[in-house]
């Protein structure tokens, strides 16, 4: 009876540990073991040898970076790993294993010039799909190439008058014509410039204003079908391509 008495507040004093040593998901990894968004206890030891590079975010959106050599424990690293948001890992986990993303295409847009990408919050003409924004500025569109004045055709969906804007030569940048098309959570529109055989189908999608950090404005951005600006956002956060 004793040696089960043993046994049992073992397994608590076990559980315990492990519940409360906070949970870490791995971003980027030069070790076999450790792929990118696998989660590993913060307790446990890892050795990442000399010129290696464990990259890592715990459950309060808390970024380590460890360069070999290392050995030990990586909540020891870290402060404040303990009663975070469990959900946060498990989208950054998604989002990093690649099933939300493609992280070869960020890795693309990381080593590639930076006019021939648009930046974070900005739509790309070209693309069709979901674009996330900021909670309250202004919509700006992205085009490749610059070099002459466009005409751009704005239509709303699924019904609604398109709008004719003209594209001044020079820039890529140019302003979501908000006050005729306001994009709002949710909005759709076909949007196309006029020597292009096809129209992009847009749709905008607004962060909430009371997210912590960058972090969570990722782990958001992956959850609601933006997994591309998510990684970008991460890459930009962690350094990790």
């Amino acid at each position: 009876m004793s040696r089960l008495f043993g046994l049992l507040i073992a397994l608590i004093l076990s559980w315990s540990t492990s519940a409360t040593a906070g949970q870490l998901v791995v971003i980027e990894s030069s070790l076999p073991a450790l792929a990118p968004g696998q989660m590993i206890d913060a307790a446990t030891a890892v050795t990442v040898p000399d010129g290696g590079k464990l990259v890592l975010i715990s459950d309060q959106g808390t970024t380590l970076t460890l360069t070999g050599p290392f050995s030990g424990k990586p909540g020891g690293k870290m402060k404040d790993i303990k009663g975070g948001d469990g959900k946060l890992l498990t989208s950054l986990s998604k989002l990093v294993s690649g099933k939300q993303a493609d992280m070869a295409a960020l890795g693309t847009f990381r080593s590639g010039p930076s006019n021939l990408f648009p930046p974070l919050w900005s739509v790309n003409v070209q693309r069709s799909g979901r674009h996330c924004l900021p909670p309250s500025e202004p919509a700006k569109l992205w085009r490749p190439k610059s070099d002459g004045a466009a005409n751009l055709r704005v239509k709303p969906l699924p019904l609604g008058d398109a709008l004719r804007v003209t594209w001044p030569a020079g820039d890529q940048q140019m302003d979501w014509p908000e006050t005729v098309l306001p994009s709002k959570d949710g909005s759709r529109y076909l949007v196309r410039l006029e020597d292009r055989p096809s129209a992009a189908r847009v749709e905008f999608k607004r962060l909430p204003g009371d997210l912590p950090s960058r972090i969570h404005q990722a782990a958001w951005m992956a959850d609601h079908g933006c997994g591309n600006q998510a990684l970008t956002l991460l890459s930009s956060i962690t350094g990790s391509p």
